[in-house]
């Protein structure tokens, strides 16, 4: 029997966070860690192990010890991100990611400690995300791991720089919030990587990157030759790549790249070790991208699946990330071989062997599931439920969620979830390049209508709320009519003027956003058309509800002028309201302590609002 445990924000967030996992050699083991805060005390992490027939898990130092830990070697630096590849003589190379000192070695920043805070930048990146840009660049490091005449695991020598070009980041995204073990890879035959150029002046280019190529005949001793640039296929001009492989057999290299003007068209590119020329994975081998076919979903991530003639990708479908297998010849088109949430990561059961997955995702209803998959008959043949028990500990069900679809703007059809409680009676109850305010708004004003159909929802009771560009979105309908609809708003991390934020934000890129403009003074017609701070559409933030603006001041992506903007806003215009400042936060609220702070706030300004106790117009709420 279950225990059902009522789910508040305190349960919520102390609840265990379960990483994916990762399957031993045969498949009857994986490695994960858990992550557990206890409130007004610390957080708490551990590695663990789970025997997957029996579902047991246990601290792998607590009953037995497999293998006695011992220290290989030390650096004089921080390093991360390790990657291991074990080579046929036994031996183990690895690669780690770290900074490069003037002097061309490894370096510490503690050991450089300065008695000023100040910074000069020249480069066109000042921040990122939450972080200033570094002063040195990243490099990558490599050697060998060998078992000496005791047994014992030695290195080979020292930490060799895969490239010295301080004018090169490698990897280039290792400030960002996306996967930085995804920008580089090794093989028995050398490394791969991704790399973005510090020497850059246009805040439009920077984020640009290339896809390099490193011959390694020995990991103990430096390169003998330069990275070679991989040629991107005739018409595909500079991009932004990402998770990059080698094939099992080292003769392939794997990538995505986002072309411009398409920031959710990611496509997957391929391409020889010996020739370098890289070609379109689907335009030549499924032959349909390009022929106006637009069933082939845009990968996020994908494998080799277990040589060089088969990947495994992870899309975005239906609100899912969906996995599906790909055979790289003629004609073929991707199979879906699991859909069932989100995944979040997958790995071959038994190594080599890719005809069965294990396969992490989580849901609505789950925060960490682990399944076991097979590929060919695409379907679930293990479920594996030890984080919330399917829902269950906290009272929750598949049930509660239903799915529906209604027409949005220009005849396309938009997909919605919807969530009700486990006791709902029916009965009783009473897409934006260009567009930025367009058809996505009409999108949103074309699900309300739907919605007001429904004779179960209470239309009194509607609350707005949105973050970064979805907190854009509710400055837009707070200067129209539609805002009229609503009992109260939540703005988190959003956007008050587009000219001043897209001068202020930590990433420019054209987008295809307004009409390939990066800057205001450009297609000022652009940037204006769906601005939020035009006057005319300011005056209507009279109509506002009682509106929360939450911001965060490390946040660089959507700066906290914003925020300060939209509070002044609000109030110059008599709205109740009230700001919620997180000093040390980003763009995410992820400590702990501070985000029970943003729950708890949330709900009681909702519960205020949805009570009548805060209302339009009050002065002294």
């Amino acid at each position: 029997m279950i225990q059902v445990q009522k789910l508040t924000a305190e349960v919520l967030l102390a609840a265990p966070r379960r990483s994916a996992a990762i399957p031993n050699h045969n498949g009857r083991l994986a490695l994960y860690d858990v992550s557990t805060h206890k409130f007004g005390d610390k957080t708490v992490k551990e590695v663990r192990v789970i025997d997957l027939q029996t579902r047991q898990s246990s601290d792998p130092g607590t009953n037995h010890v497999l293998i006695e830990h011992s220290i290989i070697a030390e650096f004089d630096g921080p390093i991360e991100y390790v990657k291991l590849k074990k080579l046929d003589d036994g031996s183990v190379v690895f690669m780690v990611t770290g900074q490069v000192g003037d002097d061309g070695l490894l370096y510490n920043q503690e050991a450089h400690q300065k008695p000023s805070t100040g910074r000069t930048f020249d480069s066109a990146r000042i921040r990122l995300w939450a972080s200033l840009e570094n002063q040195q660049p990243y490099s990558l490091w490599y050697n060998k791991l060998q078992q000496g005449a005791s047994g014992k695991w030695e290195l080979a020598g020292h930490l060799l720089n895969l490239v010295d070009n301080t004018h090169l980041d490698i990897p280039g995204s290792m400030l960002d919030v996306d996967d930085p073990p995804g920008t580089f890879d090794i093989s028995h035959r050398g490394a791969v990587f991704i790399a973005q150029d510090r020497t850059i002046l246009d805040p439009g280019e920077f984020a640009v990157s290339s896809a390099s190529f490193v011959a390694l005949d020995s990991f103990t001793l430096p390169a003998t030759g330069r990275p070679k640039k991989i040629d991107l296929p005739s018409g595909v001009n500079d991009c932004i790549m990402s998770n990059i492989r080698f094939s099992p057999d080292g003769a392939m290299i794997g990538f995505l790249h986002v072309p411009r003007g398409d920031e959710y068209g990611s496509r997957l590119l391929l391409a020889s070790t010996n020739s370098l020329d890289a070609f379109d994975a689907f335009s030549l081998v499924t032959r349909t991208w390009d022929n106006g076919d637009d069933e082939q979903d845009s990968p996020k991530g994908f494998e080799f699946a277990g040589d060089a003639e088969n990947i495994i990708m992870a899309s975005a479908k239906f609100g899912r990330t969906v996995l599906s297998r790909l055979r790289l010849r003629d004609g073929e088109t991707p199979h879906i071989l699991f859909k069932q949430g989100t995944a979040s990561a997958f790995y071959p059961l038994k190594d080599g062997q890719w005809d069965e997955l294990l396969v992490s995702s989580s849901s609505f209803v789950d925060s960490s599931l682990w399944q076991v998959v097979n590929v060919s008959d695409a379907a679930v043949i293990e479920i594996i439920p030890l984080a919330t028990k399917a829902g269950t500990k906290y009272g929750l069900a598949q049930d509660m969620i239903t799915e529906f679809w209604y027409e949005g703007a220009d005849d396309v059809f938009i997909h919605c979830f919807m969530l009700r409680p486990r006791n709902f009676d029916e009965i009783r109850s009473t897409r934006i390049n260009g567009e930025w305010g367009g058809r996505a708004f009409q999108d949103l004003l074309n699900l309300i209508i739907f919605l007001e159909k429904l004779p179960y929802l209470a239309q009194d009771k509607a609350v707005l709320a949105g973050a970064s560009y979805s907190g854009y979105m509710v400055s837009w309908m707070l200067g129209h009519e539609i805002i009229n609809k609503f009992c109260c708003a939540i703005w988190h991390d959003g956007i008050f003027n587009l000219s001043s934020f897209f001068l202020q934000t930590d990433v420019l890129y054209e987008s295809g956003n307004f009409e390939g403009a990066l800057y205001p003074w450009q297609r000022p017609n652009a940037f204006e058309r769906f601005n939020p701070a035009r006057p005319k559409l300011l005056r209507n933030w009279r109509n506002a509800p009682p509106t929360l603006v939450i911001h965060s001041e490390k946040d660089y992506r959507c700066p906290i002028t914003e925020g300060i903007a939209t509070y002044n806003t609000i109030k110059g215009n008599g709205v109740p309201s009230r700001f919620l400042i997180f000093p040390n936060e980003g763009h995410w609220v992820l400590d702990p302590e501070n985000s029970l702070v943003w729950h708890n706030t949330v709900w009681d300004w909702v519960n205020k609002c949805l009570s009548g106790n805060i209302k339009r117009g009050d002065m002294n709420w």
